[in-house]
């Protein structure tokens, strides 16, 4: 599969979808959520779909496994072989994905298709190797918001979710990515700190920060550092 993958690799950063997918992307607000493993993405995205009628998520696939606990629909799972690769390298051949990445530790495809955009603003968790492909589609608008909470946070909530050691180190190398590409984009990102247990009304905050009615506090930059700081000291 090795080869496959990394013909995913050479096309990711020059392709472009077909006309059909387009149309669909130049109505919609897309919204992506960055940020390492176990910032709680995913729950804030589901709070936020579900108090927020004009949000949706923007649901993609992925040949990864589906993780302990999470939802059915969080992604079209997809198992992770030839075949599925071949068919998925048919579809950019054909342009029917808007977008598609590999993971950069794990080798897993992720991606869109033109029916994962129902909503006027389209949420979707991303990875960061992703988000530079995303800025240059035709979508009404594109922001990008890191997610990101306090470091004894990321501790607990990462020892809560994952046993294996080799997932671990995995996932705070892939956190160290999305921190280091995210502090290098300055001003063209939003950090939205994650940390309090009031899902509700961070959620609300995001709401009303993507739809320009809140100013994001600059001190959520500061915490995304103070996780980086605390991820380098582990590995």
């Amino acid at each position: 599969m090795e080869k496959s993958i990394d013909r995913f690799r050479e096309i990711q950063s020059v392709y472009q979808p077909g006309p059909e997918a387009i149309a669909v992307l130049e109505n919609t607000n897309c919204v992506s959520l960055i940020g390492p493993a176990a910032t709680g993405k995913s729950t804030l995205l589901d709070a936020v779909v579900e108090s927020e009628a004009d949000f949706g998520n923007a649901i993609g696939f992925t040949t990864r496994p589906q993780r302990p606990n999470e939802a059915d629909d969080a992604y079209n799972f997809l198992p992770h072989n030839e075949q599925t690769l071949s068919y998925l390298l048919e579809q950019v051949k054909q342009q029917r994905l808007v977008q598609f990445a590999v993971h950069p530790t794990t080798g897993y495809i992720y991606g869109t298709e033109a029916k994962s955009y129902q909503y006027p603003y389209s949420l979707m968790v991303m990875l960061s190797s992703a988000a530079d492909d995303f800025s240059k589609l035709p979508f009404k608008s594109v922001q990008e918001i890191c997610i990101v909470c306090e470091p004894e946070q990321w501790q607990k909530r990462v020892v809560g979710r994952m046993d294996d050691q080799a997932d671990v180190m995995k996932r705070v190398d892939e956190a160290k990515l999305s921190l280091n590409w995210s502090l290098a984009r300055g001003d063209q990102l939003i950090w939205l700190d994650n940390s309090s247990p009031d899902i509700d009304q961070t959620a609300s905050d995001l709401a009303e920060v993507i739809r320009g009615n809140l100013q994001p506090d600059s001190a959520n930059r500061e915490v995304g550092q103070r996780l980086l700081d605390h991820l380098e000291t582990i590995g």
